[in-house]
């Protein structure tokens, strides 16, 4: 029935299901590209919680758009600015570039810390 309402309606709108589904996937893909920022915002606060997104906001303003550990300017890239966060406590930190926060991770993890230190200790004779 609603097939045929929607065909009197508009004869050029999806016909089948699987046309309508293909048409939203398209359109999400675009609007992805199109809004990366609302996205990137809609992430941080599945991943943390509510509010999640205005700390980010409220923190790369505090940061003026740089990263907070190296000073790099944070471009709209999405990869390339990280929320950074205590994996113990899930409490929320700075916003931080991809390779800071990666690096972050690692020195967080004090067996890693000193076995890297061991490590370059090393080859530095």
């Amino acid at each position: 029935m609603w097939l045929r309402f929607r065909l009197t309606i508009n004869p050029l709108l999806p016909k089948t299901k699987e046309e309508i589904r293909e048409q939203e996937r398209v359109w999400h893909i675009a609007d992805r590209k199109k809004n990366p920022e609302k996205y990137r915002l809609r992430e941080l606060v599945s991943t943390f919680g509510p509010g999640a997104d205005k700390h980010n906001l409220e923190q790369l303003k505090q940061q003026r758009g740089n990263c907070g550990l190296c000073g790099l300017k944070l471009t709209d890239k999405q990869r390339n600015r990280n929320q950074d966060h205590n994996h113990e406590t899930s409490q929320l930190r700075g916003v931080l570039c991809r390779r800071c926060n990666i690096g972050l991770h690692y020195m967080e993890n004090l067996e890693w810390k000193q076995s890297a230190e061991r490590y370059l200790h090393r080859w530095t004779r």
